[in-house]
Order: structure tokens, then sequence, then C-alpha cells
């Protein structure tokens, strides 16, 4: 069976608090803020990303009738969330890089991919792929500091919440824009 990881193998931020907490009433620490909920949130989606690939495993060897290999594919390179914006990506958009929006099963050789009719993906740390994450994670990074810097002057939170919402849209549209042109890399 593929596996991929291990328990903890996504180093989690040093601090467990995000930068949105201070929308919460008197920065109130909520359990789900926790260095705790987020590892077992981040295992709960490892598993699932594990039962999702080992199905899909199981239904292509049985379909062609030969041992098809497949690998999680994370669409927002692992590389992304463990370097300088995993604590955004993590914590202030409560986002997770084992979710289905960010995995594309994907073949591990040539002759799966042949078997499958899926072309071969690009190397997991693409130049252009992780420039274009860090781009955009940058600009919805410098977003979101300004709608808090805002709140000093206004006391309206609602501005960063719709920065942080924004952040998420632009992840996930990411996310599908780069799992298109993977797919349709060789047609």
């Amino acid at each position: 069976m593929v596996t991929f990881g291990h328990r903890h193998s996504m180093e989690l931020p040093s601090e467990a608090t995000s930068a949105h907490r201070a929308t919460t009433p008197r920065g109130a620490v909520s359990e789900d803020d926790s260095i705790e909920a987020l590892t077992r949130r981040l295992d709960a989606s490892r598993k699932g990303m594990e039962h999702r690939l080992a199905r899909q495993i199981e239904a292509e060897t049985a379909r062609h009738h030969a041992p098809v290999r497949l690998f999680p594919l994370l669409l927002i390179p692992e590389r992304i969330w463990r370097a300088r914006h995993g604590k955004f990506l993590l914590h202030t958009l409560a986002l997770n890089p084992y979710d289905p929006w960010n995995v594309l099963i994907s073949p591990a050789d040539a002759q799966s991919a042949a078997l499958v009719e899926t072309p071969l993906p690009p190397a997991q740390d693409d130049p252009v792929t992780l420039e274009k994450c860090n781009a955009l994670l940058t600009a919805a990074r410098r977003r979101y500091a300004d709608a808090l810097d805002m709140t000093d002057w206004e006391n309206d939170f609602g501005n960063v919440e719709k920065a942080r919402l924004a952040g998420r849209a632009e992840v996930h549209a990411l996310a599908m824009a780069l799992r298109d042109s993977f797919v349709h890399v060789a047609s």
C-alpha cells in the first residue's frame, strides 16, 4: 500500500495562536486553536487522504487487472505549508493540506499513467508552482495584515474576516488552477 508521510510529518508552527484571534473577545483562546486540536485536525485529514488513496488504488487495480501505483500530490505543495506561509495557511485561513481540495491522486510511474490515462504530474517542488503559491500567499497575508491594522482605527473586525475568507477562496482557486494545468498538461 502507498502511504504518505507519517503521523507528525507536518511540522507544526511553534505558536498555537492565530492572527485572527484578535477578533475574539479579549483574545480568548478557544480549544480549536490549540496545537493538540490542530494535530487532531491534521491527523484526521491525513487519514482521510490515505483512505481515499487506498480506495482509488484498489479500484484502478481491479479495473485494469494490473497493479496501479498512485500517490497523493499536494496541489499547494508541502514545502509551502512548512515554510513562511504555513502558520497563515493552518491557523489564520484554517486550511488543511490533506483535505480533498488540495490533493490530486496521481500516477506514480509511467506504466500507471498509461493505465489510468492520466499524465504524470510535475515534480512536487516545481519552481513555477512554488513561485505562484508564494506570490499569492504574500499578497493575501499583506491584505490580511492591512485589515488588522485598520481595525485599530475603525474598530471594525468585519474587514479582517472578509480578508481571511478572500484569502481562503484565493488559495482554493489556485489549487484548482494548478490541478487543471497538471491534468491537462498532455492534452
